[in-house]
């Protein structure tokens, strides 16, 4: 059975870019303080736990 490209290649890219989004974290969020970040991504990830 021949597997998609499409899918395959849609895929790298998608991990390519949360894995650049993740590295990014630090760097975004140094100027608020890591209280206040931390309380933002617990904050958002609870928004999307609750919304999948």
């Amino acid at each position: 059975m021949k597997k998609s490209k499409l899918l395959g290649s849609s895929l790298i890219i998608a991990g390519t870019t949360i894995g650049a989004g993740m590295l990014a974290l630090p760097l975004a969020s140094a100027g608020i303080g890591f209280s206040t970040s931390l309380i933002i991504m617990l904050t958002l990830w609870a928004l999307m736990a609750f919304t999948a």
